[in-house]
């Protein structure tokens, strides 16, 4: 008799850590092979998100670099002014 309860008791626990309570409340059976398979699905979105932000960084990256050619050459045309400028005043 004892032999029994056990049995059922650890078939109930093994039952119960297969059944999920999702976000609805309505209970569903899910396998550990279920959930195996979930928690891997998550793991290629994870890895799918990062290498998303991999390449937003690398773009952003790119405009950073755009913008630094475009400082340089409004720095060079200061400088061609500040010549002008400076034949200017040389002349007067």
């Amino acid at each position: 008799m004892n032999h029994t309860l056990v049995l059922a008791a650890c078939a109930t626990v093994a039952l119960a850590a297969c059944v999920k309570m999702p976000d609805d409340g309505a209970f569903a059976f899910q396998t550990a092979a279920e959930r195996l398979d979930a928690a891997a699905d998550v793991a290629v979105q994870g890895e799918t998100a990062d290498g998303q932000g991999d390449a937003i960084d690398g773009q952003g990256d790119a405009i950073d670099g755009q913008g630094d050619a475009i400082d340089s050459q409004g720095d060079a045309i200061d400088s061609q002014g500040d010549a002008i400028d400076s034949q200017g005043d040389a002349h007067r």
